[in-house]
């Protein structure tokens, strides 16, 4: 299913699909598109998140970052020393979860989305160009020492009233097949 037939109300209502059952349809459309366009373009859209990790006690830490979403990749880049305490718990388990709200607030438009994910140092795993990619993102990091961070999302929840009251749109990441020994 593509973006495209996705949002096209004709598509449903050709089928034969109409009142509640369209909505329905819709919804489900909307959920099953690989990381959909909503979440997607939320995530391009906005600059700042917070993140929470767990320190060695279990405790967990949370700190703020700017950070540049790689659509073509699905993966969060941020800048920190690794000097910090925060990097040093993102070090020692790099299990992470965190939020992002619109860089401008509404109070009459809900808007946010929570993630969980892994996170990784220079993650050259997944790209070697998260240093150039986020610099040309954020120019002034260039003067700013510290280390690029990935982090590779594993489920996302967003909630946009703008879509109806409420509205949640969930996303997880394939799980690896996992081949028998």
């Amino acid at each position: 299913m593509t973006g495209a037939s996705v949002y096209d109300k004709k598509h449903f209502v050709a089928g034969g699909l109409s009142g509640f059952d369209l909505m329905v349809a819709f919804i489900f459309a909307i959920n099953t598109v690989t990381m959909n366009e909503i979440i997607s373009s939320y995530l391009e859209n906005q600059t700042c998140a917070n993140i929470c990790s767990v320190d060695s006690e279990g405790l967990p830490y949370c700190f703020s970052c700017f950070y540049l979403f790689d659509k073509e990749k699905g993966l969060l880049y941020f800048k920190s020393s690794p000097d910090t305490f925060h990097a040093k718990c993102l070090i020692a388990n790099g299990n992470v979860a965190g939020t992002i709200l619109p860089d401008k607030l509404d109070k009459l438009k809900v808007k946010g989305l929570q993630f969980k994910g892994e996170v990784f140092l220079n993650g050259q795993q997944f790209t070697s160009r998260s240093a150039q990619l986020y610099h040309r993102h954020f120019p002034m990091a260039l003067v700013i020492p510290g280390e690029i961070w990935t982090i590779k999302l594993s489920c996302i929840k967003f909630t946009d009233s703008t879509l109806g009251f409420g509205r949640k749109l969930h996303w997880e990441a394939e799980k690896p097949v996992e081949l028998p020994v």
